[in-house]
């Protein structure tokens, strides 16, 4: 992987989550990823990413959505048009945090990326703690 190497967010950020937030707020996270796959994608989010990659870029999507919904995830992916190099997902039964799940992907990638897209001020935050240039789209706090 040469070259800038950009890892974006799924879940509020390439995707508009607005119609199923409440149900996250509320902690109901398994209702909440089970609507994912009606979400309508964030356009102006979706067409960056993808001038991203068409300029050579390299992109990773990261979710904290588990693997067992990969192949729904990569058929809204493909109908949202979205382009990139690699999805990662939270291994099926971890329950850890997703600032956790972050780090343990950055330390076995051994290298930070060079920006990260996402929607929570939370992983922003730990973006620029860790010296990637955070990239703020809409905002939430949980």
């Amino acid at each position: 992987m040469e070259g800038l190497f950009v890892v974006v967010d799924l879940c509020g950020t390439l995707t508009d989550t607005a119609h199923r937030q409440g149900l996250m707020e509320d902690g109901r996270v398994d209702q909440f990823h089970a609507l994912a796959f009606f979400d309508p994608p964030n356009e102006a989010v979706c067409d960056a990413v993808n001038r991203l990659y068409c300029s050579g870029a390299y992109v990773e999507i990261w979710t904290g959505r588990t693997d067992d919904k990969r192949e729904q995830t990569l058929a809204w992916l493909r109908r949202a048009v979205v382009r990139f190099d690699k999805l990662r997902m939270r291994p099926f039964g971890d329950f850890g945090s997703v600032e956790m799940l972050t780090a343990k992907w950055c330390r076995e990638l051994h290298r930070l990326p060079d920006m990260a897209w996402d929607d929570r001020t939370r992983a922003l935050d730990q973006w620029s703690d860790m010296g990637v240039q955070p990239v703020a789209v809409g905002l939430n706090e949980f």
